[in-house]
């Protein structure tokens, strides 16, 4: 509950910061409501919900890289270090996993490991740490003889690392 109500107060900090083009529109309401468990009983919750559009399409796992512009997916990266923000799990930095498709733009769809940490952000993309999120990602992708898989993850990660984001953290701030 704490990480989701820190990623509340970071996206209504982001409001207006430009960001947004990067993100699935959304929006964090204070509100009241019951709520149902699994067995049936209700519980009283009042706090924050993010409230977000739906997405045309959206990758929960490593599929259909053919759907959309690779360089969306780094550009978007790239702005939002350009901001302060970054990722604090590798899975989001190579993508397309947790990201989405909104009127043919790549958005980022799961915003629950976004950070203003420069620290975790370049742990994340170092290399040991993504070198090991790449390896793990053959598991996941369907087709592991797939040619499409290596070559987007070059392409992704020659923008998308620790020397890069050196240089554009921040910049627009």
């Amino acid at each position: 509950m704490l990480q989701f109500q820190e990623m509340c107060r970071l996206l209504s900090a982001l409001d207006g910061a430009g960001v947004e083009v990067y993100l699935l529109p959304c929006e964090v309401i204070q509100a009241t409501c019951t709520l149902r468990d699994e067995q049936g009983g209700e519980h009283e919750y009042s706090g924050m919900l993010l409230r977000q559009r739906r997405a045309d399409h959206f990758f929960e796992d490593f599929t259909g890289v053919d759907r959309f512009d690779w360089e969306q997916l780094v550009l978007a990266q790239q702005g939002l270090w350009r901001c302060g923000v970054g990722f604090a799990d590798a899975d989001e930095v190579l993508g397309p996993r947790n990201w989405a498709l909104l009127d043919g733009q790549v958005r980022l769809a799961d915003t629950g490991s976004l950070t203003r940490d420069f620290r975790r952000v370049c742990h994340t993309v170092s290399d040991s740490v993504l070198d090991a999120c790449q390896q793990r990602i053959p598991l996941w992708w369907p087709d592991r003889t797939d040619p499409r898989l290596a070559e987007y993850l070059a392409f992704v990660r020659h923008e998308i690392n620790l020397e890069r984001l050196r240089q554009l953290w921040r910049a627009d701030c």
